[in-house]
């Protein structure tokens, strides 16, 4: 592939990334750097995709999504270790628990 195909491949996915990182969380910044840590996993992932194990979407979006539950979780577990127990609700809501719980079992 070369690099202005990447480019336009990941960006068909914005809106994806963007739509899930706000599915995730409202904290407006978080949201903002979570799906930047997606559209990271993707760039590194297209360049080792192969289409003998599936498609370029599926590998993409399960390549993304578990780098920005990974970030929650990272960012969460560091937190609860600062703070000495449970993470603040300003950074920690009712929608990355959802998430984590949901992804993670």
């Amino acid at each position: 592939m070369t690099d202005l195909n990447v480019n336009e491949i990941l960006e068909s996915y914005r809106g994806w990334l963007t739509g899930l990182a706000g599915a995730m969380t409202i904290d407006q910044e978080l949201r903002q750097d979570v799906a930047q840590e997606g559209w990271i996993a993707m760039w590194k992932a297209i360049h080792t995709y192969d289409p003998d194990k599936g498609k370029l979407d599926w590998w993409l979006k399960y390549k993304a999504k578990g780098r920005m539950l990974q970030y929650f979780r990272y960012k969460y577990l560091r937190e609860t270790a600062v703070e000495g127990g449970e993470a603040g609700d300003e950074s920690v809501d009712a929608g990355m628990s959802f998430w984590i719980v949901r992804c993670f079992q």
